[in-house]
């Protein structure tokens, strides 16, 4: 079960983070062409489902959005140099963190609706790209792809505890278990899965020769580990007990991300270059449903937390509009702009 509350991708040659709006893609590429292709682009949400947060290559912002009523875009946060990833904090829940690459930090901002503060600023180090948080015992974990370190900040000292070489290709391709105690790694230039004690950041076990990862999560028992692999146009199916490959499934063109809704009967993954969105049948493990966005989509897909919005998925366009679809029925009800 993931506690990102939002969506992200990749980059390396670029520089960028984020859920990844892809060029092209061809399974034979090499790691330097995958990441070259990729733009960054980073989505969540509040645990109250009140407020959302957007990055995106090349903006230098962080856009806030409302979701009360019909929503909108109430402020944009400027100050950053290479936003890459956002992630919401689930023990208080205005609270969100912006890990910048180029300033090489992670900033702490609260928001409401009308004010919104940075309220800290943790130094860590220069290509910091993916996080993703511990609430329970109130960790964030930030990735470096460049440098291979993985760092764990401790959010009450707002200071890093532990930090670990050993995951170069680490971008956006980080999940942690429930119970925070196991952690999911997709390296691109390793091409491996590293699955890590989150407490020793230790390596228990490796998955290797998987291509092209750009979003991992688990299901929400977490005996599945779900991977889209962009230079496949697949979603990989592990076991989380023998992290044997339980089965691959086609979807559309370059998946960038992917989102698992509350009930768990699908995954969904967003597809940047045919635009579309593919709904998965988790019991089926096949693509029942494609969805056609209106708008070209940067990657970035995450699942309505809210009480009885099971059906409703969020993504993310280039113009830094909100698309709240319906993915049962197909349809895009409603644009946040």
């Amino acid at each position: 079960m993931t506690f990102r509350y939002g969506l992200f991708a990749f980059l390396l040659l670029f520089i960028c983070i984020g859920t990844a709006y892809a060029q092209g893609s061809n399974p034979s590429m090499t790691s330097s062409s995958f990441e070259s292709t990729l733009y960054s682009s980073s989505l969540a949400f509040s645990k109250d489902m009140q407020f959302a947060v957007a990055v995106q290559d090349p903006h230098k912002s962080v856009y806030v959005y409302s979701l009360k009523g019909n929503g909108k875009n109430i402020a944009t946060i400027n100050g950053f140099a290479s936003p890459r990833t956002v992630v919401f904090d689930e023990n208080i829940p205005h609270r969100f963190y912006v890990a910048d690459s180029t300033r090489g930090a992670v900033f702490i901002v609260d928001i409401s609706e009308e004010t919104y503060k940075i309220t800290h600023t943790i130094s860590v180090e220069k290509g910091i790209f993916g996080m993703v948080l511990d609430p329970k015992r109130k960790r964030l974990f930030v990735t470096n792809p460049t440098t291979g370190i993985l760092h764990v900040i401790d959010l009450e000292k707002k200071g890093i505890i532990l930090s670990a070489p050993g995951f170069k290709g680490v971008q956006q391709g980080i999940e942690i278990n429930s119970s925070g105690t196991v952690l999911y790694l997709g390296s691109n230039t390793t091409r491996n899965i590293y699955i890590v004690d989150a407490r020793t950041l230790n390596i228990l076990e490796t998955i290797e020769g998987v291509t092209g990862i750009t979003d991992l999560q688990l299901n929400i028992s977490g005996a599945r580990l779900y991977v889209t692999s962009l230079t496949n146009n697949m979603v990989l199916v592990y076991s989380t007990a023998t992290y044997k490959l339980l089965a691959s499934i086609p979807t559309g063109s370059s998946p960038t991300s992917l989102t698992i809704p509350t009930d768990n009967t699908a995954i969904i993954t967003s597809n940047t270059r045919d635009g579309t969105l593919s709904v998965i049948s988790s019991l089926h493990m096949n693509v029942v449903r494609t969805i056609k966005l209106p708008s070209p989509a940067t990657g970035a897909v995450v699942a309505s937390k809210a009480k009885g919005s099971n059906d409703i998925v969020y993504t993310l366009d280039k113009s830094m509009n909100i698309l709240v679809v319906n993915w049962p029925m197909g349809i895009v009800q409603k644009v946040i702009e």
